[in-house]
């Protein structure tokens, strides 16, 4: 199987996700941090006809390859969405992604997002024994200003998860402009100079889209438009081979 793109940190498969995971090596997955299609979304995506089953049918891959997933969805989305999640992976936690300047829709104030964390919480280490559930956005720039995609994730909500629930090797099956890509490869960057033995946050991704899309997101091009390639192309040094994301043999 032949990546969209890849690099010394970032895997990239273009495609339905549900075709793309049964072909990466079982176990080769750290965790999943992802933002799905949300239910009852109004803005035309691929697969946005039928959220739910989209979202269970790529969430019954993923025990195969991890133990743990962070799914993100709005404050105002239906939480038995997440019926959909199988019974291998059990509920940990909710966190609270909160606006230091929350919108409204209607007579609802929009404070944030929430992310459901799901299986084992991530290994203890230094600093990070205990697993927070609340963060506080307050980016003075939105996304949305580089990019046309029209559900642009807030890049220190996901930099927040990357944070907390990821130590090694991360996959996003619902990547959109690839905002998740963009804070593991960031909090990688950061990790450079660190113990040579710890591994490494490396990113990969599967971009959803369903087989038959003809929406705007499912032929979107990467980088999206308006992102300089030093917006996501970071330092690769002192990468490990054959750390990264692997096809399962044909």
């Amino acid at each position: 199987m032949k990546p969209y793109y890849a690099d010394g940190l970032v895997t990239i498969f273009h495609g339905d996700c549900r075709e793309v995971l049964p072909r990466l090596e079982a176990g080769s997955v750290d965790v999943c941090i992802t933002d799905p299609v949300w239910p009852a979304t109004t803005v035309l995506l691929a697969g946005s006809d039928d959220p739910a089953g989209l979202f269970a049918g790529a969430a019954a891959l993923l025990p195969r390859l991890t133990s743990r997933l962070v799914v993100q969805l709005g404050c105002d989305s239906d939480p038995r969405f997440l019926l959909g999640v199988p019974p291998e992976l059990p509920f940990f936690r909710a966190c609270w992604l909160e606006y230091a300047r929350p919108g409204f829709k209607g007579r609802l104030l929009y404070t944030g997002d929430v992310a459901y964390a799901f299986g084992p919480p991530p290994r203890s280490r230094p600093g990070a024994h205990l697993i927070p559930g609340r963060f506080l956005g307050t980016d003075a720039v939105s996304q949305r200003l580089l990019s046309d995609h029209p559900c642009v994730k807030k890049l220190s909500f996901c930099q927040w998860l990357v944070k907390w629930f990821a130590s090694g090797l991360i996959l996003d099956c619902f990547a959109g402009t690839g905002t998740t890509l963009v804070a593991a490869k960031g909090r990688r960057a950061d990790r450079v100079g660190e113990n040579p033995a710890r591994r490494p946050i490396r990113p990969c991704t599967c971009c959803c889209r369903p087989s038959g899309s003809r929406s705007r997101s499912a032929t979107a091009r990467w980088p999206p438009a308006g992102w300089s390639r030093a917006c996501w192309t970071l330092p690769t040094r002192r990468t490990e081979p054959g750390r990264g994301l692997k096809t399962a043999p044909s």
